[in-house]
Parts: C-alpha cells; sequence; structure tokens
C-alpha cells in the first residue's frame, strides 16, 4: 500500500505514514471472483481534485511571512539602531531584539525544513512581539500624559500598534490557512524505532549567530556612512572658512571705521549695509552646517578621534550664532541710520541718535563681550581653537 500524500511505500494494515505522518485511509478488502465489477475510480480512474490538497509547501502568503520574520522584520531594526544610535549601547533593547528574532529564525529554519514544531516557535514569536507591542502602547500612552508635547510618545504607541497587528493578522493566518495545515500536518508521537533528534539549541545558536552578523554589519555601514559624511561636510567648512573670510573682513573694516561727522556715518551705514547684505548668508549658511557636522558627531562620538572635535565645534557654532545676533544689531543700526538721514534739522537728529542709535550700539557692545566670553571660556577649558580666533578678540 502507499501513502495518498506523499505516495510513500508502508506494510499492509498502516494507520499512519511513516515519512510525513499523514493518517492513511482503510483499504478496501481484496475482492473475490464474483464481486461485482469494479467501479471507475476504482479500476483507477482518480476523482477531481480537491484543490484545497494542492496548497502544500513553502510558498504564496506563507512564503512572505517566513520573508517578513527572517529578512524584513530585522532589517526594521538594523534602520531604527541606525535612526537612533544610542539604544545600540541599550542592553534592554538589545536583548529584545536577539530574542524575538531569535525566536523568528529558529521557527523559520524548522518551517524551511518542514517541521510541523516550527509553527509553535513562529506562534510564540509572535506573541512575544505583541506583548512588546503592548508595552509600547502603555508606555507611549503614559508618557503622553506626562508630556502632551513629546512626539516620541505617539512614535512608540504607532510602533506598538503596528506590532500587535502584525502579530494578530498572522497567527490569525497560521491558526486558519489550508497551506499550513496541509504543509505542516499533526505528526503521531514517534515509535522507539523511529526516534526524532530535538536540536533547538543548534538552531537557536545558529539563528542567533546569524543575527548578530547581520545586526553587525548592518551596524558598522551606519558608521561608515555617518563617518563618511563628517568628512564631507569638514571639507565643505573648510570651504566656508575660507570663502567668509573676505566677506567678515570687508564687514569688520565697515563696523570699525571712525565717524567723525554726520554724513560720515550716514555713510558709514551705507556701506555696512552693503557689507551685511554679503555676510549674513553666509553665517546662516555656517550656522546650518556646523549643525550638521555636531549632528553626525553625535552618532560616532564613541570614537575617541571624532569625539575631540565636538567641543571646538560647538564653540564655532556659538561664537558663530554670536555673530549672528551681532549682524542683526548692525541690521537695525542701519535702518535707523535711514531714518537719521531725513530728519530736518541738527536737533531732531541729535535726539533720534541718542534715542535710538546710542541705544542700538550698546547692545553690539553687549554681544561682542558675550562673544568675548565665550572665547575666554574655551581657551580655560583647553579647547583646541584657530589661535587667529583667539587673537582676533585679544586674547593670547
Amino acid at each position: 500500500m502507499a501513502c495518498h500524500k506523499c505516495h510513500a511505500e508502508l506494510p499492509d494494515g498502516s494507520e499512519f505514514c511513516l515519512k510525513c505522518g499523514a493518517k492513511v485511509a482503510a483499504q478496501p478488502a481484496v475482492q473475490s471472483d464474483s464481486a461485482p465489477p469494479a467501479t471507475p475510480i476504482e479500476m483507477g480512474e482518480s476523482a477531481s481534485p480537491n484543490p484545497k490538497d494542492s496548497l502544500v509547501g513553502v510558498g504564496g502568503w506563507l512564503a512572505f511571512f517566513l520573508l517578513t520574520m527572517m529578512l524584513f522584520s530585522p532589517l526594521m531594526d538594523i534602520l531604527y539602531l541606525g535612526e537612533h544610535p544610542n539604544e545600540i549601547h541599550n542592553p534592554f533593547v538589545l536583548l529584545v531584539i536577539l530574542t524575538v528574532h531569535g525566536l523568528g529564525y529558529y521557527a523559520g529554519i524548522l518551517m524551511l525544513r518542514g517541521k510541523a514544531k516550527g509553527i509553535r516557535w513562529a506562534k510564540i514569536r509572535l506573541m512575544v512581539g505583541a506583548g512588546i507591542g503592548v508595552l509600547g502602547v502603555v508606555g507611549g500612552i503614559v508618557g503622553g500624559l506626562a508630556d502632551p508635547n513629546d512626539t516620541a510618545t505617539s512614535s512608540g504607541v504607532m510602533s506598538g500598534l503596528r506590532a500587535i497587528g502584525y502579530a494578530a493578522i498572522w497567527l490569525a493566518y497560521l491558526g486558519q490557512s489550508e497551506r499550513v495545515k496541509n504543509t505542516y500536518p499533526s505528526i503521531p508521537e514517534p515509535s522507539k524505532a523511529e526516534p526524532i533528534h530535538r536540536k533547538p539549541l543548534t538552531f537557536i545558536l545558529w539563528g542567533g549567530a546569524l543575527i548578530c552578523v547581520v545586526l553587525v554589519i548592518g551596524y558598522l555601514g551606519i558608521r561608515a556612512k555617518h563617518y563618511g559624511r563628517i568628512k564631507t561636510l569638514t571639507k565643505q567648512s573648510a570651504i566656508f572658512g575660507k570663502k567668509g573670510a573676505a566677506a567678515k573682513q570687508h564687514y569688520i573694516q565697515a563696523v570699525q571705521r571712525e565717524t567723525p561727522t554726520m554724513p560720515e556715518y550716514i555713510q558709514r551705514c551705507a556701506d555696512l549695509e552693503v557689507a551685511l547684505n554679503e555676510y549674513e548668508p553666509l553665517l546662516h549658511d555656517g550656522d546650518v552646517l556646523f549643525s550638521q557636522i555636531l549632528d553626525e558627531l553625535q552618532y560616532v562620538k564613541s570614537d575617541a578621534e571624532y569625539a575631540k572635535l565636538i567641543s571646538p565645534f560647538t564653540v564655532f557654532q556659538a561664537v558663530l550664532r554670536k555673530d549672528m545676533e551681532s549682524a542683526r544689531a548692525f541690521r537695525r543700526e542701519v535702518d535707523y541710520a535711514k531714518q537719521l538721514s531725513v530728519l530736518a534739522t541738527p536737533d531732531d537728529r541729535t535726539r533720534f541718535y541718542k534715542a535710538n542709535i546710542v541705544p542700538a550700539k550698546d547692545d553690539e557692545e553687549r554681544i561682542a563681550n558675550e562673544e568675548i566670553a565665550i572665547l575666554k571660556d574655551a581657551k580655560a577649558r583647553g579647547v583646541n581653537l584657530p589661535e587667529s580666533l583667539y587673537r582676533e578678540v585679544g586674547l593670547q
């Protein structure tokens, strides 16, 4: 006799297939000479096939499930770690990721080998993921109540809901799918002559090792991307320094020009406006550039060579922002000078100058002193800055 599912040869009287475990239908008794003629089906004609019986093997939605569990889900976590590099040093996050994907790889390997117990492990992996999703939703809601403006809480809730939805959909599929039932039928307890060798630890170790390799490769790739980005940005900062030097010199010359008479002062403010129109856009571009450099340095600050760059660029940005504030103050003085030039009498000009321009000049002086204080503090802390920057404010 033969198995109706895998067609393996079986001893007469077998109730279950020794190869695939399917239940074997009872065989009809041998007909005697006086038995009635056989029906077409008994003579070998096949009955109309059941469409459900053709759903066997890893294919269709079952193959897609294995792809999501063994490939897409780990890749999403790698992308998450790339966007949140500080989480790499969080042992709880790494434990959760390794546990979930370790279960997923173990279940996937069993299912690809045709083992029915792979379904049980897949369900365990999905339930663990759903439990983590529930914790994420609860934590997000609690965090949102504590700080309604925290956008990270809504992100945690959405991530948790996605994990719960993913688990619910695939748990329902694994429980109801005809392909799953046909591919992984229930197998009876094996006889002593046919022992089943259980090696879950081996599969877990191989799955865990594979996950670690993927995570390490992803982590190194992300760091390499940040290193390349820092190299590009530092080159741009050097170009910015050369490009901005001439504009800054033009601006400083206009600021420091002596103006003993009112007409000379008004002309100086007109020249200063031209210098500001050239200098202010460069200051804005430099602020954006330094912000990008500092953001990238945060990703690789575990590397001592790059960590020591954080302090200099932080001081550069602080000084540059004081320059931006100073430029805005001088812009106000220029605007007041335009109004000053149209006043008719010397007395009106004097009153206007004292009421508006003198406070603007005081504001400019305050900002300059604050910038000097920033550089004094940096020098006292031993921050490695160009000596020319210290000399500009009288620090040797």
